[in-house]
């Protein structure tokens, strides 16, 4: 989700780069430290990510997996279909025959590498995305 946000906020930023000249100071976007935490991805230090049979002082540990385990993994890509029930909205239809549902648009979110996928095109740029975490970071530090 974070990157969703991230991806929506470096689309606003690119539209307002676009801005006609003469209204540059009409452009300002101000995002607070609460949206930077939200829209900027937490980078671990080299050596805290989570080892699998290690404690937290380096000494191996016997693993707590009974057997079983989940069969379900994550999905490699989320696809979410934005529709909407054009009967249902201004109460028209055909007593339940029909079905008015329009296709808006499809987000598909690459659970891997977090890309934002709109009907098939990415959202926002990785130049942008920098620009943001780098201003958030001079901004309110780490």
């Amino acid at each position: 989700m974070k990157n969703f946000h991230l991806a929506f906020v470096a689309a606003i930023i690119s539209a307002l780069a676009a801005w006609p000249s003469g209204a540059e100071d009409a452009a300002k976007v101000t995002i607070s430290r609460a949206d930077c935490r939200a829209l900027v991805r937490h980078v671990p230090e080299a050596g805290v990510a989570y080892q699998p049979g290690v404690d937290v002082r380096g000494k191996k540990v016997k693993p707590a997996d009974l057997g079983g385990g989940a069969s379900w993994r994550v999905p490699e890509s989320i696809t979410i279909d934005i529709m909407i029930d054009i009967a249902e909205k201004f109460g028209i239809g055909a007593g339940g025959r029909f079905k008015g549902e329009a296709s808006i648009a499809a987000v598909t979110v690459n659970t891997k590498t977090g890309e934002v996928l709109l009907d098939g095109k990415p959202v926002g740029d990785a130049a942008t995305e920098a620009a943001i975490a780098k201003a958030c970071r001079d901004a309110y530090g780490k």
